[in-house]
């Protein structure tokens, strides 16, 4: 070729991403490290009295070699498959002495972000994530560090000044059952909403002053229109009609009222309001007006809910607050910064519930466009890959925590770490993670098939994304112009027409992997957006 004419068309040819191109995984893999030492020392912060967590250091070849070929009974064993791992010890000290290290093998990663486990290639790809909060089509996901929470919702119906008033209720499973507490039987058959939360932590004054900036009247008949005339104040009541959860029994329905200013009847109050309403339906004989300042009888009445009336309610209260204590500590530093950058200032979980309890319908409203498209978004690598680690040191903390009621010996702390902090966890990702799979390209060029592997949220997990393959009614699956810029229109496999699993390799992120817009297409690409639209 002419080099004049050579040099016009390299000009006039985008230049692409060199960080995209070459493999998204190469950048962040390297992270690794750096990543599960942060999370550890976020997981320490909340360890009983007296552990800490104090560094890692790397092992040298010859420390890994005598660690994975320790005698097990008569035997010296070593996997001579190849694996892309390196060993990592990790310290702790309890009561100033220094505990036996905790090994674990973290990943590395080749060219164009390929990894090597038990002797099979498999290829890393970046996943396309909402930051931190994940608008649905029902519901909301929140992934956070310590655990994934999804929030769904539910009509709850009440009586204001006599007439029927119809909110959504926003609910969650937080608490994780183990086997044993599955076989319990509830006491009603009712959901964790967020504003039993809310009253758990603050009681019914203080959560409604803090979320809702009012300050209702809480009694039984004597809040009547006589004392808080219909001009000023609205008079709330239950609808007295038995809940489905509540079973075949006696039934007694509530006779508390909520009496709340005329002008303190925002849409986040009748939310609250629905959320208090739908728990005292539930637990008429144990909730009345003179109760509804306990937070010890919020908390048990909670207990009902996640576990069963055949524990005494000393037990359910101590189960409960230690399930709160833990939730004090689920934001850590990383999440608050994200979720400020994104427009939710919030620095405890309650407040993330306040938000989700005032926010919901107006996320569902908006979402089928924001379903759609690709912007806004975060390619993330490092949380998907290192999960099964990051939930392991989480259910280290939260296994100490349970335990610490009484005085903790050092050998317990060890024993406990040998059942969560297992040496080969990473080993895992080879089975149910999207992120992971076998490639196979004919050609010699990575960044047109390799590279271009972009795994979409709702595909994050192999079982999703079979599931979902077939959905044609999907939101994330309609026309958006983000797709041209962002995915590859040009690039479609069989699987996924929409152009959503390849990854333009010119398009530009940030450090964090927050894709960024081009400035000069924005207003052009808006527009287009806007026809498609109509």
């Amino acid at each position: 070729m002419d080099r004049e004419l050579s040099r016009l068309v390299d000009n006039d040819t985008p230049k692409m991403n060199p960080l995209i191109a070459n493999g998204l995984a190469v950048h962040h893999m390297s992270q690794t490290e750096q990543y599960v030492h942060e999370v550890l020392k976020s997981a320490a912060r909340g360890f009983p009295e007296g552990l800490t967590y104090v560094d890692c250091k790397r092992c040298t070849p010859q420390e890994e070699f005598q660690i994975v070929t320790k005698k097990k009974g008569s035997k010296r064993t070593f996997d001579t498959a190849q694996s892309n791992i390196y060993l990592m010890k990790y310290f702790f000290n309890y009561k100033g002495e220094a505990l036996e290290p905790r090994y674990l093998y973290l990943p590395f990663v080749e060219e164009a972000g390929t990894i090597v486990l038990g002797g099979s290639r498999f290829n890393i790809s970046p996943l396309l994530m909402d930051r931190v909060i994940s608008v649905g089509v029902s519901n909301i996901f929140v992934r956070l560090l310590r655990d994934r929470l999804t929030f769904e919702r539910m009509s709850q119906h009440y009586m204001v000044d006599g007439r029927r008033e119809t909110v959504q209720v926003a609910w969650s499973q937080i608490y994780h059952k183990n086997a044993k507490m599955k076989k319990l039987r509830p006491t009603v058959k009712a959901n964790c909403t967020l504003m039993h939360y809310l009253l758990c932590k603050y009681g019914f004054a203080d959560a409604f002053l803090k979320f809702g900036n009012c300050k209702p009247i809480v009694g039984g008949a004597e809040v009547n229109k006589n004392v808080y005339p219909e001009s000023d104040w609205v008079i709330c009541s239950s609808t007295q009609i038995k809940p489905k959860g509540c079973g075949r029994g006696f039934y007694e329905p509530t006779n508390i009222r909520v009496a709340v200013r005329k002008e303190d009847m925002t849409p986040m109050v009748k939310n609250m309001l629905g959320g208090f309403f739908y728990i005292v339906d539930h637990f008429p004989a144990l909730m009345t007006h003179e109760w509804v300042d306990s937070k010890r009888q919020w908390m048990i009445l909670l207990g009902h809910i996640i576990f069963s009336g055949t524990i005494n309610a000393g037990k359910l209260y101590d189960d409960i607050e230690d399930h709160m204590t833990s939730l004090d500590e689920y934001l850590d530093s990383l999440v608050v910064t994200k979720l400020k950058e994104i427009g939710v200032p919030v620095d405890d979980i309650y407040q993330l519930f306040g938000v989700v309890i005032e926010r919901f319908n107006d996320w569902l409203l908006g979402a089928t466009d924001k379903i759609a498209s690709m912007y806004d978004k975060e390619l993330s690598i490092l949380y998907h890959v290192l999960y099964e680690i990051t939930s392991a040191i989480f259910k280290l903390y939260f296994k100490l925590k349970a335990a610490s009621k009484k005085e903790l010996t050092a050998k317990e702390i060890v024993a406990t770490m040998n059942l969560t902090l297992r040496t080969g966890l990473i080993f895992s990702i080879t089975k149910g993670h999207g992120e992971v799979s076998v490639i196979s390209s004919p050609g010699d060029n990575k960044a047109t098939k390799v590279t271009a592997i972009l795994v979409p949220q709702s595909a994050s997990n192999r079982q999703s994304s079979r599931k979902d393959r077939a959905v044609l009614n999907d939101p994330s699956k309609h026309l958006h112009v983000s797709v041209a810029e962002v995915g590859g229109y040009s690039n479609l496999p069989k699987a996924e027409p929409s152009g959503r699993s390849r990854l333009n390799p010119h398009i530009q992120v940030d450090a964090r992997g927050v894709v960024l817009r081009k400035p000069e297409y924005v207003e052009w690409l808006d527009g287009i957006q806007s026809l498609i639209k109509r």
